[in-house]
């Protein structure tokens, strides 16, 4: 579920930005392209997310095992 915050976080802090950065442009479907390109930053940041957190999980998991005392033979 923290996939879901991070990415979101992300697509409203660069939404913020760049309203403030074309706050003067007069391009006409600038709203419709920049929801476009949140919706992206949003799928791209959520997949990464999850993907590399299951990656790691995985390489983790596969330990060796380290022997502490003397062996029973």
């Amino acid at each position: 579920m923290e996939h879901v915050y991070i990415a979101f976080i992300t697509a409203v802090v660069f939404f913020i930005c760049k309203q403030l950065l074309n706050r003067k442009s007069n391009v006409k479907d600038f709203n419709k392209q920049l929801l476009r390109d949140c919706l992206l930053i949003f799928i791209i940041v959520y997949a990464t997310s999850y993907y590399s957190n299951y990656y790691m999980k995985t390489e983790m998991e596969n330990k060796a095992e380290i022997f502490t005392s003397l062996p029973g033979f």
